[in-house]
């Protein structure tokens, strides 16, 4: 897959909150690969204009808590994690 189209699909995947569906929640997309293939990177660079896209590096109960609201609200959308095992 080229860099370009892998972008993309980032983009359009934080781009679904738009889209008419009869799902009621939205999936996500699971990158994997070995070290330094540049997943984080793109993965920022994708949602970096953004500002209702959070990108993470790890996440614990409590600041979830905090975030509520504003997912709730609808200022927080898209949640990307770098590291699945930091989950």
């Amino acid at each position: 897959m080229q860099v370009r189209s892998l972008l993309e699909v980032l983009d359009a995947a934080h781009l679904t909150k738009f889209v008419r569906s009869p799902f009621s929640s939205r999936g996500g997309i699971l990158l994997i690969g070995p070290p330094e293939t540049l997943r984080t990177t793109l993965i920022s660079s994708a949602l970096e204009d953004y500002p209702d896209a959070l990108v993470l590096s790890d996440i614990n109960v409590k600041q979830l808590i905090e975030m509520r609201e504003d997912m709730s609200a609808g200022k927080i959308t898209t949640l990307a994690f770098t590291e699945l095992a930091k989950l």
